[in-house]
């Protein structure tokens, strides 16, 4: 029920080019489309993102960084997490810089390692970020540390990260795959309906809200709701089927 999904470039430290960022928006979409098709009794329920060490992702890969293509594909990146109806793990172990921050931003759950840090440094690049990403850095890490990040070039360590919320377990990739399993064994329609809310910030596209009423509804009149229920009653763990 958890579906892993790995960021596999170790000799670029998992930097991300066109190709990647297409392959993984591909990946990230199909596993929402299973998951959702399958009225989640046999699809993924839970999605969970990492890299293969020594990095989470370096962040650009600075030959494609500068393609309007690029930033293209990584937009579309972005979107495919934030959009997912499944809930997405980070699993953070290492390095997690510039637009690896930004897959640990759109990410719904993060669990920092040790090794873990985190940056952000346009500015000394000489390149620009979307107001998405701006934004979402000062919801999520608060304003002067995410001014910190961008604007004095600073480093965000694992336990800053655990310090401000950003890193919602602090732990290696065992406390990372207990907490896909914990997710995924959660009411899936519930789960859906819940990140559906916390990423509506009142720009989400028309229609979204309307969908969001019919998803808040479906999940009240459910067999899931009425399977907790049951399983309180009888003094049980619920078994649900995402319907």
């Amino acid at each position: 029920m958890v579906r892993i999904i790995t960021l596999d470039r170790p000799r670029v430290r998992n930097a991300l080019d066109t190709g990647l960022c297409a392959a993984l928006t591909e990946t990230i979409r199909t596993a929402g489309d299973e998951g959702t098709r399958s009225g989640h009794g046999v699809g993924p329920r839970t999605l969970l993102l990492r890299g293969t060490p020594p990095a989470f992702c370096s962040g650009a890969d600075l030959n494609h960084a500068h393609s309007p293509e690029f930033l293209d594909t990584l937009g579309g990146l972005l979107r495919a997490l934030v959009e997912c109806p499944l809930p997405v793990i980070a699993d953070i172990q290492g390095p997690c810089v510039g637009a690896g921050l930004q897959l640990a931003l759109a990410s719904d759950l993060r669990v920092v390692g040790p090794d873990a840090w985190f940056g952000l440094p346009p500015a000394a690049l000489g390149i620009a970020l979307d107001d998405w990403t701006v934004g979402r850095c000062v919801d999520l890490i608060g304003g002067s540390r995410a001014r910190g990040l961008m604007l004095g070039g600073l480093r965000m360590s694992a336990t800053e990260a655990a310090a401000c919320g950003f890193a919602n377990v602090s732990g290696g990739s065992r406390d990372a795959a207990e907490l896909a399993d914990r997710v995924a064994a959660l009411a899936p329609l519930s789960v859906q309906q819940l990140k559906l809310a916390l990423n509506d910030t009142g720009t989400a596209a028309a229609g979204t809200g309307a969908a969001a009423r019919e998803l808040y509804e479906t999940c009240w009149a459910s067999t899931d709701a009425a399977e907790a229920r049951a399983a309180r009653a009888e003094g049980r763990q619920p078994r649900f089927t995402g319907r």
